[in-house]
């Protein structure tokens, strides 16, 4: 399962984008998978005539082709072929939705409602861990960061990628700077992230996910010290750069996906975050 994900991540690197090319589907029924694997989900069904936008080259035994309503999927090579092709069977497209048996409704419905394919954005909360090295040692506090996330397939890249993006920031300073210089300090704190998770079922509507990515943050904190009962300011900014490791859950209830993420985050300072967040669909 792990060794899927880095191969979708390499995929990143590599996938060619759409062309002008379109493709007809040159089978009676087609499956459209989720990501280029045979075992993958399969998230549409084509007929024989059908045209899409299709990739230039192939993934595997697959071609990525684009749907009606803009989703992303994969399709075995032998299913389609380039250009617009002739038929055999000549039947409008009309007649074969007309014609479709009620369980073939039944069953694209379903798969267009599988939790994993859907996109979910919202708010969340985080308590953050908060480590930093100054004023002689390495300090810590807790502090509350709010903030909005993006969170599915085809939210920031086109692909097989299941991608959470988060902003969050406190405006808050951390406490350690009072315990130490008797001044109330003042700033915020900015982070943003982006990973590459994984997206796997534990039922209909709960999904368990892990995954690593990017991330960054921007402090700017404002503190004094008192010598000789004068005060004397001080600005601090800082800018970290690194990786994220996340693991966590989603549970859906009717649009409403609730997301609870465990987040460390490897930068110049090691910490960590708990966070609780609210999305919907769209």
């Amino acid at each position: 399962m792990f060794g899927k994900f880095v191969l979708s991540f390499l995929l990143f690197f590599s996938l060619s984008s759409f062309g002008a090319q379109m493709g007809t589907v040159v089978v009676e029924e087609a499956f459209i998978y989720l990501s280029p694997d045979f075992d993958a989900t399969v998230i549409a069904t084509a007929k024989r005539g059908e045209t899409f936008p299709m990739s230039s080259k192939t993934q595997g035994p697959f071609y990525k082709v684009k749907l009606k309503d803009q989703r992303l999927g994969w399709i075995s090579s032998v299913d389609i072929k380039s250009g617009k092709v002739n038929t055999p069977a000549g039947v409008k497209k009309e007649k074969v939705e007309k014609n479709k048996p009620l369980e073939s409704h039944t069953a694209e419905k379903k798969a267009n409602n599988i939790f994993a394919i859907l996109r979910y954005q919202g708010f969340f909360a985080q308590f953050v861990d908060w480590k930093e090295k100054t004023l002689g040692k390495t300090r810590k506090d807790n502090l509350l960061f709010y903030g909005w996330n993006w969170t599915g397939f085809d939210t920031l890249v086109e692909g097989p990628f299941y991608i959470d993006s988060r902003i969050m920031a406190t405006f808050q300073a951390p406490d350690y700077y009072k315990k130490v210089t008797s001044i109330e300090a003042k700033g915020w704190i900015l982070k943003a992230q982006v990973s590459f998770v994984s997206a796997n079922p534990l039922g209909d509507n709960f999904l368990f996910h892990y995954g690593f990515g990017a991330s960054s943050t921007f402090s700017h904190f404002e503190t004094g010290i008192l010598e000789a009962g004068t005060k004397k300011s001080y600005s601090m900014d800082d800018v970290g750069i690194g990786v994220v490791i996340p693991i966590g859950f989603s549970y859906r209830v009717g649009s409403f996906s609730t997301q609870i993420f465990y987040q460390y985050y490897v930068e110049k300072t090691p910490h960590s975050g708990y966070s609780l967040g609210l999305n919907w669909a769209f």
